[in-house]
């Protein structure tokens, strides 16, 4: 922490052994909810640099081709020059005066992997979908295979510039193969061309009374204005919202996510303003008609199952009643106290079982 003094005013300066995080500190009173954090970009008036002390490490390992290098422990020295000294697995090997160590396994062909791991059910992240997804990618070159165990990108970037965060990963796996080559594999979803090219103009949050507070509670709805790149130029600005989506060369977009104020999870960490970009949905409506089509039928065979059917069966009963009673297999008239204990009268029940019998 290095405070700065230019005049009447002060700076406190977040200094890290990274110049791309460090960050000016914003007083708490002056600070704006749409920044998500009190830091800001560092003044471009002042330019400090800062060169942290990196002393020589006591002790580092180096190895190469055995027969030529093998393992050697590069040993510190107080003026800050380092010795190689040869070492052998099992073997001490003297660090200083009365210090040795013992290097108890070596692996010259070993390499860091990284590999997916069963997770009981019950200790599942319900809502994880497929973000500790991998596939494992086989490249056969020359007779020998590379293989390689591949983390999820929610989205195939062409490079890290466009990963933003701790939210879109960006993660390729690059492959040497026996024939010198190096090849980048990216496990992600499929990537297809819209018919035209979007350019976002602009991204409004609408509010309720009082504007963004920093919750999501006081945002009502967000707009995204786009324009397409057609072969007449740009398009007329389109503006799309929640559960108001817009149509272009049969392709329908709809506002599905936005960027909000990220702040600092943790010490060093810098955090967002959001802002930055826009999630859109693309769909479109082919098939709606059949969909819509199966809907119609469904509904027309509910009524016809429900309202017609049951009045056809009772039409159908009474004609067959009517039909014993001509023959003489039913008496004419029925006394209401021959029923059933259901209520209805005998002869509708001997009717139906004539009717069954015939």
């Amino acid at each position: 922490m290095v405070d700065f003094r230019i005049g009447d005013r002060e700076i406190t300066r977040w200094v890290s052994d990274f110049p791309e995080v460090t960050r000016d500190f914003v007083n708490a009173d002056e600070h704006d909810p749409m920044a998500g954090h009190p830091l800001n970009e560092p003044d471009p008036a002042i330019d400090a640099t800062y060169q942290p002390e990196r002393p020589t490490p006591r002790l580092r390992f180096v190895a190469g081709p055995p027969s030529e290098v093998g393992l050697l422990a590069l040993i510190g020295e107080e003026d800050g020059t380092a010795r190689a000294v040869p070492v052998r697995v099992g073997e001490r090997t003297p660090l200083d005066e009365g210090l040795t160590f013992v290097v108890t396994t070596y692996s010259p062909t070993s390499r860091a992997e990284s590999r997916p791991q069963i997770v009981p059910p019950s200790m599942r992240d319900k809502d994880a979908r497929t973000n500790y997804a991998m596939a494992k990618v086989e490249i056969e070159v020359g007779g020998r295979t590379e293989s390689r165990w591949l983390i999820y990108n929610h989205y195939a970037f062409p490079d890290e510039t466009y990963a933003y965060g701790g939210r879109f990963r960006f993660a390729p796996e690059r492959i040497r193969l026996a024939d010198g080559r190096e090849v980048e594999v990216l496990f992600s979803r499929q990537r297809k061309l819209l018919p035209d090219p979007i350019i976002l103009e602009d991204f409004n949050l609408i509010t309720h009374i009082g504007g963004f507070t920093g919750s999501v509670s006081s945002i009502r709805d967000w707009e995204s204005r786009l324009r397409f790149v057609t072969e007449d130029g740009l398009s007329e600005p389109v503006y799309i919202r929640t559960n108001a989506p817009a149509q272009h060369a049969g392709q329908r977009y709809f506002q599905a996510m936005w960027d909000p104020p990220d702040p600092p999870r943790f010490a060093g960490d810098i955090g967002t303003a959001g802002l930055n970009f826009t999630g859109v949905g693309v769909g479109n409506r082919d098939g709606v008609v059949t969909q819509l089509a199966g809907c119609a039928l469904a509904t027309l065979g509910m009524i016809y199952a429900f309202y017609f059917k049951p009045v056809i069966k009772r039409r159908r009963r009474e004609n067959v009643l009517r039909e014993l009673e001509a023959k003489g297999v039913l008496p004419r008239a029925a006394n209401p106290a021959d029923a059933d204990e259901d209520g209805s009268p005998m002869r509708e029940r001997d009717a139906v079982g004539a009717a069954s019998g015939a």
